[in-house]
């Protein structure tokens, strides 16, 4: 679930991505926050590919009715084991059947995944060390706190 206040902080930093690179959504539980962030993505008129990490589960149905025409590549992976897909590349297929094509940098992430201190610090510090020059990082729901990183 969002926060109040996530959708404009998307949009701020979606606004300056510094680059055509993918952006990373860490976790979806209905599509609620990926269909944000393609709807943010469409009005720039930013051509990054959303790829989404989501726990085993589907929430396809509302990303196909919210953002048909842009559906991001989703794929049914816990953050650890998208991480360690996402630098070893290659191919794989998405929930939505097409092969997604994973490796490189990263222009802008949205965190929201386990909620536990410890994989919010792992999942930020896997993205961290990924993200091009200028990244933009949204932090959701770590206990205590809801904050938007920009180092």
């Amino acid at each position: 679930m969002l926060h109040h206040g996530h959708r404009q902080r998307i949009d701020l930093a979606v606004g300056r991505l510094p680059s055509g690179d993918p952006v990373l959504e860490i976790d979806a539980f209905c599509g609620l926050s990926t269909n944000v962030i393609t709807d943010v993505l469409r009005r720039h008129g930013r051509p990054n590919r959303l790829v989404v990490s989501t726990d085993p589960w589907q929430f396809d149905r509302n990303v196909r009715f919210w953002s048909g025409d842009r559906l991001p590549n989703a794929l049914e992976l816990a953050s650890n084991d998208f991480f360690a897909a996402w630098r070893l590349g290659g191919m794989r297929t998405d929930v939505f059947g097409r092969e997604a094509e994973l490796g490189g940098p990263l222009a802008f992430a949205s965190i929201d995944g386990d909620h536990s201190n410890e994989q919010a610090l792992f999942d930020f510090h896997n993205v961290d060390g990924l993200v091009a020059a200028n990244p933009h990082h949204l932090v959701g729901k770590v206990p205590g706190r809801t904050a938007t990183m920009s180092p």
